[in-house]
């Protein structure tokens, strides 16, 4: 497939992934994510049409109060919902309809890659796999 409206249209799961670089326009839309579907903005959302991020349901970042204070922001302040702090606390929940179309857009901040490290870890052990190194 070569039109990623195509690629995107279908999908449960998207993750947006490009290399930072300058010049690049944004060329994805939300209007083309499905009803349901989950998007990792793992390109801080510089792939996405800005104009069209309103039209995500909930759109949930790392860290909510840091996020709007940060520059450049990855997304207009209005538009940030819920952050990881809600999830895991139990603020709210991952997801509420069933039809939501959610954004996570993570900037990458250290805690995130504590939080994969510790979930990645802990499947290794309940499933037997991995090899312990000595300290």
């Amino acid at each position: 497939m070569s039109d990623p409206r195509d690629v995107i249209e279908d999908a449960d799961i998207i993750v947006s992934s490009v290399p930072l670089q300058t010049g690049l326009e944004p060329f994805l839309e939300t209007d083309w994510v499905k009803p349901g579907a989950y998007v990792n903005l793992l390109d801080l959302a510089r792939t996405w049409r800005p104009e069209t991020l309103a039209q995500f349901d909930r759109i949930i970042v790392e860290d909510a109060v840091q996020e709007r204070q940060m520059s450049p922001q990855m997304i207009p302040p209005e538009l940030i919902g819920e952050d990881l702090l809600d999830l895991v606390t139990g603020r709210t929940s991952g997801r509420i309809n069933d039809a939501d179309r959610i954004a996570f857009i993570f900037r990458g901040l250290a805690i995130g890659d504590l939080a994969l490290a510790i979930l990645v870890y802990e499947r290794a052990r309940r499933s037997g796999i991995g090899t312990s190194v000595p300290r």
